[in-house]
Parts: structure tokens; sequence; C-alpha cells
């Protein structure tokens, strides 16, 4: 018989409404969750940002994108470090539906391989999956094809921990691309799943919800800031990410992965 997973909640010191809003989720949706403190890369020195800049990103990663980077990590390694064989990665904007508990306390029975199911809705974006490859307690699983932004909630097992732990941790994308992106090609070796109906959305793609609480920002930065022109080798680099995604998405469907 399995262990129970163990549910990780990434959260930044003294985030205390953070804190509050997702401890309020998680007593309606039936989660019982250990914190993780959440690595704060603005922090760091420029030299202390250099060591994790990979020198093949396109962009180099704000510090912010480093720290949320470093956060996840940490939690594979609470995962693997424990006697549980999944765990479940939660961030503190992160809204839950009243069954995620029921559903995250069956997840270990799923899978023994490398393997990762994400539990978020893309909310009105549609995201390129592969065929149906199950059904669990009426919910389906995709295999991912593309790209899905976010890393609110998802489940990885203690192999993929294991996996993910054993390679570099410099990286050349944000921490979701790296995850949950057949584009970028950061990951490989995983099997990588999309759950819908999803139990977990990003307060951001709520907006009213997010206006009110300020769960806008986080340990994360989007891409809004100016990038400065990447050089001639890299443009060439990220073309060859454009033909390689639709490479992978060549006979995929497009679909939108609801919250429910």
């Amino acid at each position: 018989m399995q262990n129970a997973p163990l549910s990780l909640l990434i959260n930044m010191d003294g985030a205390n409404e953070r804190l509050a809003h997702f401890d309020a989720q998680a007593s309606q949706a039936g989660v019982v969750y250990d914190r993780v403190s959440a690595v704060d890369g603005r922090a760091f020195t420029s030299q202390d940002l250099s060591a994790y800049q990979d020198p093949r990103a396109i962009y180099p990663l704000s510090a912010a994108e480093i720290g949320c980077a470093l956060s996840h990590r940490k939690a594979w390694q609470r995962i693997y470090d424990s006697t549980a064989s999944w765990g479940v990665v939660f961030e503190d904007d992160a809204c839950l539906q009243p069954q995620t508990g029921i559903l995250t306390a069956s997840l270990p029975d799923i899978h023994a391989s490398p393997t990762i199911v994400k539990l978020e809705a893309t909310n009105g974006e549609a995201v390129a999956l592969g065929p149906k490859v199950e059904v669990f307690s009426q919910r389906a699983f995709y295999r991912l094809r593309g790209l899905s932004i976010g890393t609110a909630g998802y489940a990885i097992n203690r192999a993929a921990c294991a996996y993910l732990l054993a390679q570099r941790s410099q990286y050349a994308v944000p921490m979701d691309l790296y995850l949950f992106s057949r584009r970028f090609g950061a990951v490989t070796g995983i099997d990588v799943f999309m759950m819908d109906p999803a139990p977990v959305i990003q307060a951001d793609r709520l907006a009213p919800l997010a206006e009110q609480s300020g769960l806008v920002s986080g340990i994360r930065e989007r891409g809004k800031r100016m990038r400065p022109r990447p050089p001639l080798s890299k443009m060439i680099k990220r073309e060859a990410y454009r033909i390689r995604e639709n490479v992978l998405e060549w006979g995929s469907t497009r679909h939108v992965i609801d919250w429910g």
C-alpha cells in the first residue's frame, strides 16, 4: 500500500495575507499541507543570480523567476526526502475546488514512472493535447503536447522529483515552461498530463478575486518588462523552438481545461 501524498504550499516569509488566502482554500477543499518557505531571488546578489542563469537562455531570467525555480526545487527535495510516493505542490495564489483533497489523496495509485499531473485550469486558453489516456474520478487525463502556463498546482511523483533534482539547477526558461512545455524541451523523460476538469486555478485568472485579494503578484514575474533584442544566434534558436513546437503538436487537438 502506498503512502498518502505530501501536499506542500510555497509561500514567501511575511506574505501572511497570501498564506491566509490559501489556508481558507485548503480548509474548504480538505487539503492538509506543509508550508515551504519560498526563495526570494530578489535578495540575491548579482553574483548569486549569475550562478543560476543558463547560458542557453534566449532571455536571462529575472530574480523573481530564479527564486520561483529554486522554491519549486525545494518542494521536490521535500517530497523526495519523504516516504510519500507522490507530492502535490501549490503556490499561495491557488484557488481550489472543494473536492481537491479527495482527488489528490487518490493520485498515488496511478503511475510509477516519472510523472507530473497538472491540476490547473487554463480558463479560456486552449492547450495542445494528445489523446485522452484515461479517466480518473470522472476526470480525463490528456498527455500535454504543447505549452501550459502556470505552476499553481500540480501532482508529482517521487520518481519525477528524483529526475528533476538530478538535472542542473540553472534554468533557461521560467519554471512553468520548464515543467509544462514541449516547445522548449527543458524536460524530457517525464510523462506530463493535464487533468480536465482541473480542481485548481490561479487567482489572477479570476480577475475580480485577484484584484480584491491582492494576489496578482507573487514569487514570479511575468514578462511584461522590456526585454533587450536577443542576438541573431538566439533569434535563430527561438525560431528552432517554434518549428519544434509545430512538429511536436502535429496530430494534437487544442483544448481548454476547465476549472471544476
